[in-house]
């Protein structure tokens, strides 16, 4: 399956929720791509607040492509880059803590939540 297909995007009047298909993979053969087309999704169509709905998928990151990934959302994204990721299998990991981190220090914001009604709440604030 391509990285097109795997997910479900739906253009909102605050920017861009993404629906990753359940039990996708994410890992390091294809973070980047993923990032770099749902970055792509959002310039289409000017908006940088994105909410990722992981909370069916998996993810098999090493923390060195974490790294990787928030330099190439520095890269490719925009000053006001703002992204949400629903996964209560996601929030209290260790490589998640890492990548807020990575992303603040690097000029953008990223943070995991339970729900996504508090993902939510946290983008359009």
């Amino acid at each position: 399956m391509t990285i097109e297909k795997e997910q479900m995007l739906t253009v909102l009047d605050w920017g861009l929720l993404v629906v990753i298909n359940p039990r996708v993979i994410t890992d390091n053969t294809n973070l980047i791509d993923r990032i770099e087309y749902l970055i792509n999704e959002c310039k289409k169509i000017d908006k940088y607040k994105m909410l990722v709905d992981a909370s069916k998928s998996e993810r098999n990151i090493s923390i060195s492509k974490m790294f990787s990934a928030a330099k190439v959302l520095q890269k490719l994204g925009h000053y006001a880059m703002k992204i949400a990721i629903v996964g209560a299998h996601l929030v209290d990991s260790e490589d998640s803590k890492f990548m807020v981190t990575t992303a603040k220090n690097r000029g953008f914001e990223i943070d995991y939540f339970r729900s996504r009604e508090d993902a939510l709440n946290w983008i359009v604030k």
